[in-house]
């Protein structure tokens, strides 16, 4: 092994890690509304626990202390990249989730001067929407990986689970006819 090898470096490193979550199980929920035709709120609440199958992913190459050539395994015509890794695992536990939505309906576009002189547009009505959706104990991809970096002494890196809660929230905006 030369050290500071021109040739060796720069060394391209992959790492590929991908988790695959699937819920199943039944859900439970509630909706109310309060108003009438001109304006009207109204949400749901969801509610679930399910099985979480999940699979987990992990590949990749030349991962190791980048600062130090020997500790990586030099290629050879057999082996043109002996520092390549990959590893699988799957688990099935219980993930609970939380959906909660809210939403504003009214006749805006009535209220415009131009606007109303649309019969489409008179007749709609805006819909603004919110929801926050809730996932706990999910395997998140960059939070499941046990850096080992020595491929020289066997040590690549490997999948090491680490569960976190998922949340996402979203805001919607539409038109609504009744007919």
């Amino acid at each position: 092994i030369i050290y500071n090898d021109p040739a060796m470096y720069p060394i391209t490193a992959t790492l590929n890690n991908v988790t695959t979550s699937d819920l199943i199980g039944p859900e439970v929920g509630f909706r109310y509304d309060l108003g009438g035709a001109k304006f009207k709120l109204w949400g749901q609440t969801k509610l679930a626990l399910t099985a979480n199958n999940e699979r987990l992913r992990l590949n990749g190459n030349n991962i190791g202390m980048v600062t130090r050539q020997p500790n990586f395994i030099m290629s050879t015509p057999g082996d043109p990249q002996p520092n390549r890794f990959n590893d699988n695992d799957r688990h099935t536990h219980v993930s609970e989730i939380i959906e909660q939505s809210f939403f504003a309906e009214a006749p805006v576009f009535a209220r415009f001067p131009i606007l109303r002189r649309s019969s489409v547009l008179s007749e709609a009505n805006f819909r603004f929407g919110y929801t926050l959706l809730f996932i706990g104990h999910v395997a998140r991809p960059s939070g499941s990986i046990n850096w080992a970096g020595n491929p020289s002494e066997g040590l690549f890196p490997t999948i090491d689970v680490n569960r976190t809660s998922f949340w996402t929230q979203n805001f919607s905006f539409s038109l609504n006819w009744s007919y």
